[in-house]
């Protein structure tokens, strides 16, 4: 486990993300208002996963070129990593704990608020074929960890870094998927999970027991026929994902009622190519991580 701690004197990270605005909602969830916001145009390698922490820090990790970068709420740099195994999932608790994926390592650690490593889950390196999108439910003590190993078709669940259990694998009996990828936790413990191949989201409750699944959208609708990629939500009831075929942000609400589609393929402002992991900060900005454009 390597400490990353860099502090640059130059604004140098290598990836691109799009800010939205959605407005508050009560009652049954509705589609949100979007806004286009300033981009974050940093001169990306290629932007994979993104986190938010209480702080509205922001957490992009860099799989092409080997970094993790943290910034504060007004885009500068607090924290570098480098030389990181092609990292992918990040996830940060609220004491700032940061829990990172590397797929070149085949591993996921925890670094302190400092990025001073703590622990990894499991047995280190090679406990994943591809530690892909991470997510955290601090509603259980103690936390419990999501981790999408997506080519073993398999979420796996960890408590104190020890495997508790494993959902959609081979042997589930109820929901199996084919290549699980971005993960999020509602406020009820629910677990919402990007079955990619199928195209769908598959629900999950604390207990790792099957509660429903829903489709991208019926087929005359933008992204049926995509890639269902980065997943996240917010209080108001809405669940977010990406297209990464169709270039779409698509909006449901828990059920899997498809309340709205935004941006789509292109390089203007508020354009997608390769949309990828996806969060809401507590400023209520819907932060995308867009490898394949550098602008938001």
């Amino acid at each position: 486990m390597k400490n990353f701690i860099s502090r640059p004197s130059t604004l140098s990270l290598a990836w691109f993300l799009l800010f939205f605005s959605a407005e508050t909602f009560v009652q049954a969830a509705q589609a949100p208002a979007i806004s286009v916001l300033s981009p974050l145009n940093t001169k990306a390698n290629s932007p994979t996963r993104v986190a938010s922490d209480a702080q509205g820090n922001t957490y992009v990790t860099d799989a092409a070129g080997g970094r993790l970068v943290i910034l504060d709420a007004f885009n500068h740099v607090l924290l570098e990593g480098n030389e990181l195994q092609s990292p992918l999932g990040i996830a940060v608790d609220h004491a700032g704990n940061i829990y990172l994926g590397e797929a070149g390592t085949g591993s996921v650690t925890i670094y302190d608020a400092q990025g001073l490593p703590m622990a990894q889950l499991g047995k280190g390196n090679g406990e994943f074929s591809l530690p892909n999108y991470i997510a955290l439910d601090e509603g259980t003590s103690p936390t419990t960890v999501y981790v999408s190993d997506s080519p073993a078709n398999a979420l796996k669940v960890y408590q104190n870094g020890a495997l508790i259990r494993t959902l959609g694998g081979p042997d589930s009996s109820s929901a199996k998927f084919d290549f699980p990828a971005g993960v999020w936790v509602n406020t009820n413990g629910n677990v919402f999970c990007a079955d990619q191949n199928h195209t769908r989201i598959l629900v999950f409750d604390r207990a790792g027991t099957f509660l429903r699944g829903f489709n991208m959208g019926p087929w005359n609708t933008p992204g049926f026929m995509g890639r269902p990629a980065g997943v996240t939500g917010d209080n108001q009831g809405r669940v977010f994902v990406t297209d990464t075929f169709q270039d779409f942000v698509k909006v449901f609400d828990e059920q899997g009622m498809l309340l709205s589609t935004f941006s789509g393929y292109g390089e203007e402002s508020g354009q997608l190519r390769s949309p990828a992991g996806v969060a809401l900060d507590p400023r209520g900005r819907l932060l995308v991580a867009s490898p394949n454009n550098a602008r938001l």
